[in-house]
């Protein structure tokens, strides 16, 4: 989810639902590393953390929250929550356009 709210990509891709499986089962993270250039190290650190192929050794959400990234890049989180708050917004006044006009429809 964390790469995905970064990058606006899937962290895994895969021609069927075997090999889109296979991807995750392996954690294969080469080509998802291609679309971390931007972003900086402490982001990239804590991203890496979170996709520890042993989830023994993934941090926890609180541990996470305490990682570095979260007070340096503290503009681009923000950035980021502004997205997702204009994401919700614009998708709830689609909800209401959709639903008032199979209102309209069924009158």
């Amino acid at each position: 989810m964390f790469f995905n709210l970064l990058t606006g990509r899937f962290l895994f891709k895969g021609e069927n639902k075997h090999a889109l499986l296979n991807a995750n089962r392996t954690c294969d993270l080469g080509p998802a590393r291609d679309h971390l250039i931007n972003f900086t190290p402490e982001c990239v650190q804590l991203l890496l953390k979170l996709l520890a192929v042993n989830p023994d050794q993934r941090p926890t959400a609180e541990e996470a929250l305490q990682h570095p990234w979260f007070k340096q890049d503290s503009a681009i989180i923000n950035d980021l929550i502004a997205f997702n708050e204009a994401l919700c917004i614009n998708s709830i006044a689609y909800l209401r356009a959709v639903g008032q006009g199979a209102a309209q429809i069924a009158h």
